[in-house]
């Protein structure tokens, strides 16, 4: 009987659709400027060039000063450091850090 049913799905030309397994799309990753905005704590503006104090939770006073050149996070490193924003470049991709510009999503 089994066999005559699939007789028959093959004259009708009958296909049964392959089934897909929905694949969940991986997580965006954070948006390295309001990573980096979150960690900021203040900008100094030292007699050897101006430095970005973070919050660094891996260091022992939980602060690390960043310079031009310094590695922040994940291949970035720190391109220019200004009193109202910080350059951030990895490879061929800049990100400027406006430091006081309303977040985005931020209601006034």
């Amino acid at each position: 009987m089994a066999r005559a049913a699939a007789e028959r799905l093959q004259v009708l030309a009958f296909v049964v659709p392959p089934t897909v397994e929905s694949v969940a799309e991986a997580p965006r990753p954070p948006d390295i400027a309001q990573l980096f905005r979150r960690d900021l704590t203040a900008i100094e503006q030292s007699a050897t060039g101006p430095v970005a104090w973070i919050v660094d939770r891996n260091r022992e006073n939980r602060r690390r000063g960043l310079r031009r050149g310094d590695l922040y996070q994940d291949g970035w490193r720190v391109a220019a450091v200004r009193r109202q924003s910080v350059d951030l470049r990895r490879g061929a991709e800049t990100r400027r850090v406006e430091l006081f510009a309303p977040l985005p999503g931020a209601s006034p």
